[in-house]
């Protein structure tokens, strides 16, 4: 049977495929921590492929040919008989062109670069453990499939309209004062004086509504805004969940307290009821990581609001040390198992010495943290 690009043989345990790019610290740390565990690490940076990276691939009637190579370090990326049992897609970024690319260049290799990694991340290493696959994380992302299968498992969602006709959202605005409205993607604007504005969640009254006209430009989400005492952000890795009660000043959008400096945060015990439920839903999308989160009531209600299957995880344990995020998610690339329990045990690898190490090191090469 011909395989497209089955990058197969035997898996070598304890090896991990990192796509990532070089500005990533996260993937450093992850990195490190796998190496200090006996682990093999090798990490793609797909920003770095025009400048500093030569693939090969040759398909015929007996099979095929690869190679991915770094040139700067002079390494083997990748190869036909690369043997990784587990793959972190942890991030993809376009390469950087050239100087020298013409402006009227940028747009076709730009399209070019982004359909070659999707197509070359979602044929490599069929066998390895994918955290995520690329299929399974677009799949997730749906933030409408999210809250229909939410609701269709049994966990609290808030109402929620999506819409851009703006007397259907007056009317759902007007019956569900405060109303929130969010977009489908974060984003930002880069300011004239050099500033940038967040797409943050919002509230939003029926008095504050765009012109007919300008809502059909876009659907938007409208949701009813819970009254909340704190959100809860959980990272669930196989059977492993960690999780933080998050409090701050504005108690709509506790990104914007992040950015502030206004966050508090401390550990929380989330119900065996509701992991659970985090467990179904990651099943049913097929995925082995995802960050949730959730508004927690005065009840003591938790209500979901979206799930994240890239979601930034490491900074829980920057904001709490208690919790072993860097420790347990080393270990659950080395099980590559949706099973994944972690077992606290002693001395783990904490991340504050690993950026304590980073930091030391920068300071000797004058290069930024």
């Amino acid at each position: 049977m011909f395989f497209f690009l089955m990058v197969k043989t035997i898996l070598f345990m304890n090896s991990v495929f990192i796509v990532s790019h070089s500005t990533d610290t996260d993937s450093l740390y992850v990195s490190r921590s796998i190496q200090a565990k006996q682990g093999h690490v090798a990490k793609w940076h797909t920003d770095q492929l025009s400048l500093a990276q030569t693939v090969n691939l040759k398909i015929g009637a007996n099979g095929f040919e690869l190679s991915l190579e770094d040139l700067a370090t002079q390494s083997t990326l990748l190869n036909a008989d690369s043997q990784h049992s587990t793959v972190w897609l942890r991030a993809m970024q376009l390469p950087v062109l050239p100087e020298h690319t013409h402006p009227d260049d940028r747009d076709f290799l730009n399209k070019e670069n982004r359909v070659f990694i999707e197509y070359f991340i979602r044929s490599l290493l069929p066998d390895a453990f994918w955290v995520n696959t690329w299929a399974a994380g677009r799949s997730a992302d749906n933030k409408i499939a999210q809250l229909l299968h939410a609701a269709q498992i049994g966990l609290a969602i808030p109402e929620t309209c999506i819409s851009n006709d703006r007397e259907t959202v007056l009317e759902f605005v007007s019956q569900n004062r405060p109303a929130l409205y969010k977009a489908f993607n974060f984003h930002h604007w880069k300011l004239e004086n050099g500033g940038e504005k967040r797409a943050y969640a919002q509230l939003i009254s029926p008095d504050k509504l765009p012109s007919a006209a300008l809502m059909r430009a876009n659907p938007g989400i409208f949701q009813q805004f819970i009254r909340k005492v704190a959100d809860v952000r959980t990272v669930c890795m196989g059977h492993s969940h960690f999780s933080l009660k998050l409090t701050g000043q504005g108690n709509i959008d506790w990104r914007r307290d992040s950015v502030a400096g206004q966050l508090q945060a401390e550990p929380y015990q989330l119900p065996k009821p509701i992991h659970d439920l985090c467990l179904k839903m990651m099943r049913h999308f097929g995925i082995a990581i995802a960050a949730f989160d959730f508004a927690l009531d005065a009840e003591g209600r938790l209500v979901f609001l979206e799930l994240n299957e890239a979601g930034q995880f490491l900074w829980m344990e920057e904001t709490c040390a208690d919790l072993p995020i860097l420790d347990a998610f080393s270990e659950f690339l080395l099980a590559g198992r949706n099973d994944f329990v972690y077992a606290a045990h002693t001395p783990r690898i904490h991340l504050a010495d690993l950026k304590a190490t980073r930091q030391q090191e920068c300071a000797a090469s004058a290069e930024p943290a």
